[in-house]
Order: structure tokens, then sequence, then C-alpha cells
């Protein structure tokens, strides 16, 4: 949601505990790392930046850590102008990808190769984007294609074409609510916003008008990707939660809203329940 202080907040609460597992340990260095490079803490990065951490990430074999990990190293890479080491990273990463990749956790280090990494890599993060896209609720790799022609924009300095990108991947993420992707998409070009402006902020559903006031944040993070179209598969990579969870969320929105469906929840309006 953009909201930087407060996820550090959390975050710090978490690192209170003492959590040996290695899957935890690679989530809380994927946040940490992000958010430092965000806030500029120095101190955060120097106390959770940990290379044995790729490693355990890789162990895993699961691209939903891989991406995003190798993203912020790469990031930092980048940021400290070690571009052989951020392409580097970046081939290793690709490499571990899957034909068939949903793209929703790797959506960011596929773009990123479009500018950082080897011209094959390049290609083959492009054709798997171009791939997910031609499959069913394609928005989410949508978004990072656009985002991937806005870093191959930049790399031939074509100011003009990596504006109208960053601007229609900005535009996707939106109506995903992933306010974070959205600013940092814009920032590629130079359009900076105050990560404030998103503090706090939970976007109504207009087309729930008044029913919106029912559902908790969380289920209205739901019902807007079901109103999108999404299934509970697309939906549950999109928020990081399992599928079991996401079917919880409608199960409680129906009852919430005295529906049987999710097909009459793609029918309510401002006013009334259309029924279908």
């Amino acid at each position: 949601m953009g909201d930087y202080h407060r996820a550090r907040d959390l975050l710090k609460d978490a690192m209170t505990y003492d959590t040996g597992m290695p899957t935890l340990h690679v989530l809380k260095t994927i946040v940490a790392t992000e958010l430092a490079q965000i806030l500029d803490d120095q101190t955060l990065l120097k106390h959770t930046l940990d290379n044995d951490v790729l490693e355990m990430a890789f162990g895993s074999g699961e691209p939903r850590r891989i991406g995003p990990i190798i993203t912020a190293f790469a990031k930092i890479a980048i940021g400290r102008r070690q571009s052989q080491r951020a392409r580097s990273l970046i081939t290793r990463g690709i490499a571990a990808i899957p034909e068939d990749n949903q793209a929703a956790h790797v959506g960011e280090l596929l773009a990123m190769a479009a500018r950082y990494g080897s011209s094959s890599d390049a290609t083959r993060a492009r054709s798997l984007l171009e791939a997910r896209v031609r499959l069913p609720n394609p928005s989410v790799a949508q978004a990072y294609l656009e985002l991937w022609e806005t870093y191959a924009a930049l790399a031939s300095r074509s100011k003009n074409r990596a504006q109208g990108s960053a601007r229609q991947a900005a535009a996707i993420f939106a109506q995903l609510g992933w306010k974070h992707q959205e600013a940092e998409a814009l920032a590629l070009v130079g359009i900076v916003r105050d990560s404030q402006t998103y503090k706090n902020t939970t976007k109504s559903l207009p087309v729930l008008g008044d029913f919106q006031q029912a559902l908790t944040s969380r289920e209205q993070q739901v019902a807007e990707l079901v109103l999108q179209g999404l299934t509970n598969r697309d939906i549950a990579e999109i928020l990081s939660i399992s599928k079991y969870t996401v079917e919880s969320h409608v199960a409680s929105i129906l009852n919430r809203l005295g529906l049987r469906s999710r097909w009459q929840l793609m029918h309510v309006s401002t006013k009334s329940l259309v029924q279908g």
C-alpha cells in the first residue's frame, strides 16, 4: 500500500522474534532490503543484508522466493554501480524461472532484465511475460510487460517511449491496488510521489458503494480482484496468501453482503444488488 514507515515498524517488530526457519529469513530479508532502499535506511540494510539468504532462496526452488530476493539484491548492486554483479544475479534468477511461471512474484525481475540483464536474459524475460499475457487474467503480467518496455526504452535512451510505458504500467498497478509498484514505475521516468500520499489509504470500491463498509480491508482487496475477474489462484498469487485463504475471504464477503455466489458480487452496484 506504500505505507513504508508502518511497514518498517512491523518488520522491526518481527525481527525481535528468533525465527530460524529459512523461509522466514528469506522473507524478512526481502522486505528489509526493499524498505532500506526506499527509506534510505542504511542501518536496516546493514543488519539484514545477508548473502547466505540467496542460497536459502535458491535452495527452496520456489520462484516466489527467488524472484524477489534476486530483485532486491540486484537493486542494491545497481545502486552501488556494480553492474556486473547485477547482471550475474539477474542471469541466475532468470535461469531459475520455469516456463509456466505466473509472473506475480518474478515480474519485476523479468522487467529489470530488459535493462540490466544480458540480451538473452532480456529476450527470455519478455517471452515469459508475453506467454502469461496470453492466458486468462493477464493484468499483472501486462503491467510487468509494460515495465519491461520501460526498462528497454531507458536502456536505448528513448525518453518518450519510456514515459509512455511507465505510465501504462503505473495505471495497471493502480487498478490492482499495488501502490508501491505504481510509484516505482513512475519513479523510473522521474515522476516521484510522496509516500505519505499512500499512507493509511485503502481505495474504496465504487462498484460496491455502501456495501464496502461491511468488509474488512483484506476483504475489500479480495473483492476488488474478484470484480476484475481473477480466479482464486490468481488472487492468492497477487496477495501472497494461500488459495484456501482466498476461498475463506470470498465466502466471508458473500456472507456479509447476503450473496450466494461470486457472480452475484460481479453485479453489485452502488445502490442495489442485481441477482446474477
